[in-house]
């Protein structure tokens, strides 16, 4: 019977701890991630429009973390919930307008408009957060964020620019639970979602010029993996002046996280040119 009883309760426990958590709140003001995160403009925000930022609706599944391989090791992943009040397209819109002016756009409220202003808005349709535990704390987090962006401006017809941004990340979890590493993921995935649907924005529609300066940082990559930030705003940029420097260095590089990381700035910038580089991946 106490053998039983043991066994009942230990049960229970496992069944507790991995059931499904919720997220209450996301922070993404200060997201601790230099492949991500960009220290200054990247484009001249005076050659455009300003831009306003409007709503985004949302129309997904509210379970974003889910576990991503079984086994285990992965027998006390548990998923994460988004709560019933917790608006994942407001924390977007803030995400893309604090990242649209880091990224050296001029970005304005729809109140301050006195001009014709280009509105950027859009509907949710996705976001996912699959994680798998390693061993020995490591944390393998990928994800993607779904988004179907319109970008409109008074007297020209609205475009549509279907945007999936994805990324895995490496967090390392000390134990008592991923709720943290998982929550810290998913802010990620918005601010990089949010730059990346600035990014393409830009190049299709709004046109601000690369930076001088950022352009010269594609010829000043050597080693990748310690410059990772200029990488970033390289891409973001959409300079196309970069892509011969970096399909160069693409060639030379050795270290496939390196590499990675030259082709996720290459299909940033999204010049045609790049395709038959990386079909041969």
């Amino acid at each position: 019977m106490k053998r039983w009883l043991f066994v009942s309760t230990l049960i229970l426990a496992v069944s507790t701890s991995v059931s499904a958590g919720v997220i209450t709140k996301l922070d993404v003001s200060n997201v601790d991630d230099d492949s991500i995160q960009i220290p200054g403009p990247v484009v001249d925000g005076s050659k455009t429009e300003p831009i306003a930022i409007g709503a985004f609706a949302s129309s997904f599944d509210r379970n974003v973390v889910r576990k991503g391989a079984g086994g285990l090791r992965n027998a006390m992943v548990k998923g994460e919930t988004l709560a019933p009040d917790l608006d994942l397209g407001g924390i977007l819109a803030g995400a893309l307008r604090a990242e649209g002016e880091t990224l050296g756009l001029k970005v304005i409220t729809p109140a301050e408009a006195s001009s014709p202003v280009w509105t950027v808005s859009g509907t949710i349709r996705d976001v996912i957060v699959d994680v798998q535990h390693m061993g020995f704390g490591t944390m393998l987090y990928y994800g993607y964020l779904d988004v179907d962006v319109n970008v409109a401006r008074e007297g020209a017809a609205p475009v549509l620019i279907p945007v999936r941004s994805a990324r895995m990340f490496v967090l390392f979890n000390g134990g008592m639970g991923i709720a943290d590493e998982s929550e810290q993921a998913l802010k990620k995935l918005i601010v990089l979602g949010a730059q990346k649907i600035l990014a393409r924005a830009n190049r299709e529609v709004f046109k601000a010029p690369a930076l001088a300066a950022v352009e010269q940082k594609a010829a000043t990559l050597k080693k990748v993996t310690d410059q990772e930030t200029d990488l970033h705003m390289v891409g973001l940029s959409g300079s196309t002046a970069a892509v011969s420097p970096l399909a160069a260095l693409l060639e030379k590089e050795k270290d496939e996280n390196g590499r990675a990381s030259i082709v996720f700035a290459l299909a940033d910038i999204g010049s045609a040119e790049v395709v038959p580089l990386l079909a041969k991946r």
